[in-house]
């Protein structure tokens, strides 16, 4: 990378090569707003080393810095405290199965985050969006937790070790928040404490500037935000939880029926309250003009404006992955800004020195050259100002359109998700279309995906708008420069094929819709044949013109819709029969699945009254007290575990057995419903349909025993074969024999 000074000889002897300054007045006018130049570029290095944090260059009779932390050497010794910390939660909880008699059943696996968990949802998102800035400076600006000189290819490898040792580094703040006991949220607010002290005393212990000071500041804001959050909520949780764990110890149980309500005010409960409610019915469209009105606002209120439901909650990991997206857009756009801004003011500044050598106004007996090259100048000068512009409003418009699209795929999430808990898969492929581990891999890679992409779509739609912009921008500078008659040439000459393409596609529409069609609204009966035909043959070779200009609207179209949904990993960029070849939207699919099998609340909330009862039964029988969250667990698997139970659930499970067979026995019908007997059906079904499909194909099989064909073919079995190709008469008339007899069967 060349220095300030090798920049400024270099950029010196190009100016003098290619300008020819002719007199020593010249040369030092140069000079002097050569110093000026180098100036600004100093200034504007020491603003990005002291962004960077190497305050090392920086003049201390300018910024006054206190002690640096270093970064390496924090987080390599940071994770001592974390290891310790790590074990010491894993003996907060005790195993569930494998040797639960050993040392009381400590210590158990601890997790960071329970991915399919709607509690202390808002807490994980605060800690992912404290990680996210430091997730970007290792891949963007490659600092990594430890040093290394070595090849370059083997830095993916630092990488990686790197995202490890900080993942191990924050990893007590997440499983402070996922025991959810007074230890965790006392531990993870001493922690939440330090990682905001750090931030601050970073951020504020050199005396900068007012403008340095503010774009750090400002870049930084949502880490601090979040690490606010995390400072003030945990401490809060830990004073709820004592105050629970010591209220618990003199209470009395709680009874089944504080238990049922405590389930049905859950936005589970919820749910299904609303599910087993009689719905609404339909609304009359309105007739009146102010009907329509108000109803026309309230579609558009719905549709712009997001709803709060209460019978929904988001889980932790989406709204996680939505805070990080949204604060690594919000970051990337500050650096964008404040590292192009200055170059295009620095641009400007040579573009005015170069002016002020050959002079601002044109003197008498000057060369064509240099009156060429003032025009230039000024020409590069304005176009530069423009770009300027254009690239703001880029960034600006690319950062928004990223916003409003996280806040698309919220909404759609949720409609997707409610979607499939009732049973719908419009959206979605079908779930026989993906194996189980093909979901759970779309789950896991889900997180990930949906930042990156998010990322790309970014800096995709900052190209095209970037590209967009500065054509505009070219055709109006030379529009203000007097060059604009090339564009007006390429108008007129283009004007009238234009014109010809919208008449021809005005007059097919209008004709299909009011002459050639008996009913518009209704069918596609075809009226006037005649004329038909004849509009028809002739509409062919019009049409063929209009191909090659559909097309190119069909390639723009493609990518302006491609790179605007590029974030969406809810709506595939590939057609739907192509959709599996989609990374991102299998991700998606996996992920909706995936939390459908774990979330559903019909379920959730049957199961909480299955244990609530099962509670009571135990409260009663031991006569114990509620004295932790984990003391029913452990009642449960001693009482499992009794020869009593066990012989209990003997008896329960022989005189299941003889309902469900008198239950069968009287009602026959039934036994078509039982799982095993679907399974078999379907079974002999696909058999039997594989057996006629290789019958109907070979002609030397000229009959289909239909003995053993179960009772639950559809009828619409023989609309399948009616495609297929026959050979000759007899093959036809074989194909229709067949038909015939299923039919009939």
């Amino acid at each position: 990378m060349l220095t300030c000074e090798a920049m400024n000889r270099n950029m010196l002897k190009f100016l003098m090569y290619n300008w020819k300054l002719r007199s020593c007045g010249d040369l030092s006018t140069l000079f002097k707003a050569w110093e000026m130049a180098g100036s600004f570029v100093d200034n504007l290095e020491r603003l990005l080393r002291v962004e960077d944090g190497e305050d090392e260059v920086i003049n201390v009779t300018q910024v006054k810095c206190l002690g640096e932390i270093d970064h390496q050497t924090f987080y390599v010794f940071l994770l001592i405290p974390s290891v310790v910390l790590t074990l010491m939660f894993s003996f907060t909880w005790r195993r569930q199965y494998k040797a639960r008699d050993v040392l009381m059943g400590r210590p158990a696996f601890v997790y960071p985050m329970d991915i399919m968990s709607r509690s202390n949802r808002f807490s994980y998102a605060a800690a992912f969006g404290a990680v996210t800035s430091l997730c970007a400076e290792v891949i963007f600006e490659r600092l990594y937790a430890i040093d290394y000189a070595g090849p370059t290819y083997l830095k993916v490898f630092i990488a990686l070790l790197s995202m490890l040792i900080y993942g191990i580094d924050y990893m007590p703040l997440f499983t402070a928040i996922s025991v959810r006991n007074p230890i965790g949220y006392g531990v993870g607010s001493l922690y939440a404490w330090m990682f905001f002290i750090v931030k601050l005393y970073r951020n504020f212990r050199c005396e900068y500037d007012p403008l340095p000071l503010g774009i750090l500041v400002l870049s930084d804001v949502p880490e601090l935000l979040c690490l606010a959050y995390l400072s003030i909520s945990l401490p809060v949780r830990f004073g709820q939880s004592l105050y629970k764990r010591i209220k618990k110890q003199s209470a009395d149980p709680e009874s089944m029926s504080a238990t049922v309500e405590k389930i049905q005010n859950s936005y589970q409960g919820i749910r299904v309250r609303k599910l087993l409610k009689r719905p609404d019915p339909e609304r009359k469209p309105p007739t009146t003009l102010v009907g329509k009105l108000m109803s026309l606002v309230y579609l558009i209120h719905t549709k712009l404006i997001y709803q709060r439901s209460p019978d929904f909650r988001y889980s932790g990991r989406f709204l996680s992955v939505t805070v990080v997206s949204a604060i690594l857009i919000y970051q990337t756009t500050i650096k964008l800004l404040v590292g192009f801004i200055p170059l295009f003011v620095l641009l400007e500044e040579y573009m005015l020195l170069l002016l002020a050598g050959v002079g601002y106004e044109p003197e008498d007996g000057e060369r064509e050259v240099v009156a060429m090259s003032r025009t230039a100048l000024l020409i590069g000068l304005y176009f530069n100002h423009a770009v300027r512009i254009c690239f703001i409003v880029s960034v600006g418009l690319s950062c928004a359109v990223s916003f409003v699209m996280i806040l698309h795929s919220m909404a759609s999430y949720r409609t997707n998700l409610l979607a499939v808990y009732r049973g719908d898969t419009t959206n979605l492929p079908a779930r026989e279309s993906k194996s189980n581990p093909s979901l759970l891999i779309g789950c896991m890679r889900f997180a990930g995906y949906q930042i990156g992409y998010t990322a790309w779509a970014f800096i995709i739609q900052l190209c095209l708008i970037l590209l967009v912009t500065i054509v505009l921008a070219v055709i109006v500078t030379m529009f203000e420069w007097g060059f604009g008659d090339i564009f007006i040439e390429l108008l007129m000459n283009a004007w009238p094929a234009l014109l010809i393409t919208f008449a021809v596609s005005l007059a097919q529409t209008l004709s299909a819709k009011f002459i050639f069609l008996r009913d518009s609204s209704r069918s596609t009966a075809i009226n006037n044949r005649r004329v038909f035909f004849i509009l028809v043959y002739f509409m062919f070779f019009y049409n063929i013109f209009l191909g090659f200009i559909s097309c190119l609207l069909r390639i723009l179209k493609s990518v302006v819709i491609g790179a605007l949904f590029m974030a969406r990993l809810d709506q595939s960029t590939l057609p739907r029969r192509f959709e599996f070849m989609d990374p991102g939207f299998s991700a998606y699919v996996g992920l909706i699945y995936t939390e459908r099998a774990h979330t559903h609340p019909v379920a959730i909330v049957f199961t909480r009254i299955l244990l609530a009862m099962h509670y009571q039964k135990l409260k009663k029988k031991y006569r114990i007290k509620e004295e932790s969250g984990w003391s029913y667990f452990f009642v449960i698997i001693a009482d499992v575990n009794s020869e009593e139970y066990k012989t209990r659930r003997r008896h329960m499970k022989a005189r299941s057995n003889w309902m469900m067979l008198y239950t069968l026995h009287n009602n026959p019908q039934l036994q078509c419903l039982r799982k095993d007997y679907i399974d078999m059906s379907r079974n002999k079904f696909r058999r039997v349909k594989d057996s006629v499909s290789e019958c109907l194909k070979t002609p030397e099989k000229r009959r289909v025993s239909f003995v053993n064909v179960p009772m639950i073919i559809p009828m619409t079995y023989k609309n399948e074969h009616m495609s297929l190709e026959m050979e000759n008469a007899d093959d036809l008339a074989i194909h229709n024999s067949n038909e015939r007899q299923i039919t009939q069967f």
